[in-house]
């Protein structure tokens, strides 16, 4: 009596993560690129981002803007709660939506970014875009003495 417990017990044990450990599917895809990838010292980091709505639902966006995030050099950077969002309240299921960003929205101010390469991604809720690099350079188009970077 007791083994035909232990193999029931067991063989529960062993299928209750298939049936009870499902993840939800994601309902955004990021994608996100720089207006270049070399940019002067100081100069202004503008991102374009693209939120693909992959849910059957609408999705209103002033809260995704308000709880999002860039990463850059894998830390993060919360939105600054002084820009305001004037752009579309919603994406549709299955729409697509492009939003303009400026790195300072995020405390990310030009004089901040050190001389060098930088990675930058873009993160909603748990949904997190692709990660793109920059370099910032004393004039773009000039490499960047060694001994000036980090």
């Amino acid at each position: 009596m007791t083994k035909k417990i232990l193999i029931w017990l067991s063989l529960f044990l062993a299928a209750a993560p298939f049936g009870y450990c499902r993840e939800s599917a994601q309902p955004l895809r990021l994608t996100i690129q720089s207006d270049k990838k070399v940019y002067e010292a100081g100069e202004e980091i503008a991102l374009e981002v693209t939120i693909a709505n992959l849910s059957s639902d609408e999705l209103y966006i002033l809260p995704l803007i308000e709880s999002s995030q860039v990463i850059l050099d894998y830390k993060q950077y919360g939105r600054d709660g002084a820009f305001g969002w004037g752009g579309q309240g919603s994406v549709g299921p299955g729409d697509v939506l492009t939003v303009h960003l400026l790195l300072r929205a995020y405390y990310v101010l030009p004089h901040d970014l050190t001389l060098g390469k930088h990675t930058i991604s873009f993160k909603m809720g748990v949904a997190e875009s692709n990660t793109i690099a920059i370099n910032v350079s004393i004039h773009a188009g000039v490499p960047v003495p060694q001994y000036l970077t980090r």
